[in-house]
């Protein structure tokens, strides 16, 4: 028994101080090995556990090596945890190294990581599972945030990308951009989504609503719904649009297309530039125009449009009043649903019409066609009246020589050459008509007579006037008619002058 352990004690003291190879070509060692395997046909075989009995294993010391036999890979116990050692899958590729630093894994060597796979690369997570994404401040990033399910790639200067910056399913790339709302996008160069599903594309957009939209540079998307295209536009109302530069949008359910348009007014819309839309419904296509008032439509160039309901189409005209209708240039229409059509006319009374050029329509109801009409009428603009002009004829030539050709009062009185008729027709001036004539000449103190056959079969009333052109003294001849059947009539002259004949042209005209 005593030589027994003597042996023990002599191998195993052997065992402590010798270095072991087992295998083929057993003298052949290598003197820094302290355990050498050497076979042509054999492999070292490492225990075989599955992922639960490894994380039940009582306190494994770093550097020991087990066979994961659930999911087929190598692992090694490294400070407190278990990592699998990486494989190359190709005999030409390079194996990459990898070193924990608490929860982050980085590659310990110098230079690119590459992913060779024809099957692609997956990442996959768990929303609101896993660590806080504990990388911050400035740099170039590639980041795939499972918990919040959002991407990252490009360059930051500050806290844009931190983990409180971003949005769940959220994505954001190129320089300083920021998604830090739901399902937010931002790309590009400082671009910001902060708005629940809003998109920021392009240089410096901003898309604060939901489901808001900012392409193009220096945009500001604050309206819920919104959509701005172009450069330097704001657009805050709800589901309203701007596409162009430096439009300013307001109004909920509006839009503006152009330059430098503004639209305070709901469902308000303007085309153009420098328009300015503040109505409820107004629009306005064209350029400077001001829509005031709700439901005004406004189209071409300088108008200015307070009526409600009122319309502009032209340039530089002004309608004060509701449901009033400018046509043309420099119009200004302050009468209540009136209408002026042609350049520099002015209606003042409710449901006036004005076509013609520098026309004055003071009367309620009153129409003026021509130009240069009279002006000074003191006309009742809201009410008939009997002295109102219901309608005339300017013939003036200037602001300072305004006449009309005719006149005619809500009294039914007509003035040709005068435009205060106290008769239904009242003439200043000579009356010539021109439907019949035929020249005569008649004595001194005589009478001259002539048939007209007319061939009507009734007898008609006429109206008769006397030329004197290329005649003369006809001013002392009276006329009259009388019927001869239902078929003619005579005609009968008196020259009343004592001395000397007359002669001239008998015009006459069927009136009835």
């Amino acid at each position: 028994m005593k030589t027994f352990c003597t042996l023990v004690l002599l191998f195993s003291a052997y065992a402590l101080s010798a270095q072991v190879k087992i295998g083929n070509n057993q003298s052949n060692l290598n003197p820094n090995s302290l355990l050498e395997l050497e076979s042509t046909n054999r492999g070292l075989l490492l225990p075989r556990l599955t992922t639960a009995q490894i994380n039940n294993m009582n306190n494994p010391p770093m550097g020991m090596f087990v066979f994961n036999s659930t999911d087929s890979s190598l692992y090694i116990r490294r400070d407190t945890g278990w990592c699998i050692l990486p494989v190359a899958s190709n005999a030409n590729a390079k194996t990459l190294f990898w070193a924990s630093n608490g929860n982050s894994i980085s590659n310990t060597n110098i230079g690119r990581v590459d992913v060779v796979s024809n099957d692609g690369f997956l990442a996959k997570g768990a929303l609101t599972q896993g660590a806080d994404l504990t990388e911050a401040g400035a740099g170039t990033k590639l980041i795939w945030y499972p918990k919040k399910a959002a991407f990252r790639a490009g360059y930051v200067t500050g806290p844009n990308w931190d983990k409180d910056s971003i949005g769940n399913y959220s994505f954001a790339t190129g320089y300083d951009t920021k998604a830090n709302g739901d399902g937010a996008i931002a790309i590009g160069s400082a671009s910001v989504a902060s708005g629940v599903n809003t998109f920021a594309v392009g240089a410096n957009n901003t898309s604060s609503g939901n489901h808001a939209a900012g392409i193009g540079s220096f945009n500001l998307a604050a309206g819920d719904y919104t959509t701005v295209i172009g450069a330097s536009n704001t657009v805050a109302g709800y589901a309203s649009n701007g596409i162009g530069a430096f439009n300013g949008v307001f109004g909920s359910y509006a839009g503006a297309i152009g330059i430098a348009d503004s639209i305070t007014g709901t469902v308000g819309y303007a085309f153009g530039r420098y328009n300015s839309v503040k109505g409820y419904g107004g629009i306005g296509v064209g350029a400077f125009l001001n829509v005031n008032a709700d439901f005004a439509k406004s189209f071409g160039e300088s108008n200015l449009l307070n009526g409600y309901s009122s319309y502009s189409f032209g340039n530089f005209n002004s309608t004060d009043s509701a449901f009033s209708m400018a046509i043309g240039f420099a119009q200004n229409l302050a009468g209540t649903a009136s209408i002026a059509v042609g350049s520099n006319n002015f209606t003042k009374g409710k449901y006036a019409t004005a076509i013609g050029r520098n026309l004055y329509a003071k009367s309620h109801g009153g129409a003026v066609t021509g130009i240069f009409n009279d002006s000074m009428d003191a006309a009742n603009p809201n009410d008939f009246h009997p002295l109102n002009r219901i309608f005339q004829i300017g013939n003036g030539t200037a602001e300072n020589a305004r006449s009309n050709a005719m006149t005619v009062l809500q009294n039914g009185n007509v003035g040709v050459g005068t435009t205060t008729p106290v008769q239904k027709l009242e003439v200043n001036g000579n009356i010539r008509q021109a439907a019949y004539s035929q020249s005569v000449t008649v004595a001194a103190t005589s009478v001259s007579n002539f048939v007209w056959t007319h061939n009507l079969g009734y007898q008609p009333i006429i109206m008769i006037s006397l030329d004197q052109t290329g005649g003369s003294n006809c001013e002392s001849v009276s006329f009259s008619y009388a019927h001869v059947d239902n078929n003619s009539l005579r005609i009968s002259l008196r020259n009343n002058h004592s001395s000397a004949g007359a002669s001239g042209i008998v015009r006459w005209i069927v009136v009835y």
